[in-house]
């Protein structure tokens, strides 16, 4: 025996403490393998919600059906029926909400007698009666070209009950709105009911 081997020692320790680390650290790759492939199996069958991950996109490569972008109108941002305005009162069409017709972010305000409506919130919003035949809700109001918008509406008493009207808010986006109570000299309010939706 030369003189730099080590002595063997009793019982074969060293040999039987080399073969348990190797179990170890082949039961170790073998654990996180089993963990990863549970892991894809439980996000391929978790829910039927598609994933929000950024690696989730229509252009990503892999197996199975591909994923086609829809055409379908986004959600709305405000919905709201059997809403009411009077001389003073104002509505933000992007929130939903009746305020002073004076306060920042209200759209639209029916005048003293309710025989017109102005666009409130420095004049930024913009009215249009769509044409009949202009389809329904979004697009309905997106078909209007840019000449049919302004920022008063004349002769409200004049629309029959069941009317459209669009309204561009004063943040840029578009709502659609059924009016269901035209004003009058003895009834002076509006009742609508309307869906806003996002443009961009």
């Amino acid at each position: 025996m030369s003189q730099n081997s080590p002595a063997p020692s009793g019982g074969g320790s060293a040999d039987s403490t080399h073969f348990w680390t190797k179990v170890g650290g082949a039961a170790g790759v073998v654990g996180v393998v089993v963990a990863v492939i549970f892991g894809v199996v439980a996000q391929c069958t978790s829910s039927d919600s598609p994933s929000t991950s950024p690696t989730s996109s229509i252009n990503s490569p892999g197996p199975g059906p591909s994923v086609l972008p829809t055409t379908t109108a986004p959600p709305p941002l405000a919905y709201r029926q059997n809403l009411k305005l009077a001389n003073v009162e104002g509505i933000d069409l992007d929130t939903g909400q009746v305020h002073d017709q004076n306060v920042l972010g209200v759209d639209m305000s029916p005048s003293r007698t309710a025989d017109s409506l102005n666009a409130m919130t420095h004049g930024a919003a913009r009215f249009a009666i769509p044409r009949d035949d202009a389809g329904s809700g979004r697009d309905r109001c997106t078909a209007i070209p840019p000449a049919a918008w302004t920022k008063t509406l004349d002769n409200m008493y004049h629309l029959p009950a069941g009317s459209h009207l669009c309204v561009q808010t004063d943040q840029g986006n578009v709502a659609d709105l059924t009016l269901t109570h035209i004003p009058s000299a003895g009834e002076q309010y509006l009742e609508f009911d309307f869906t806003t939706w996002r443009t961009g």
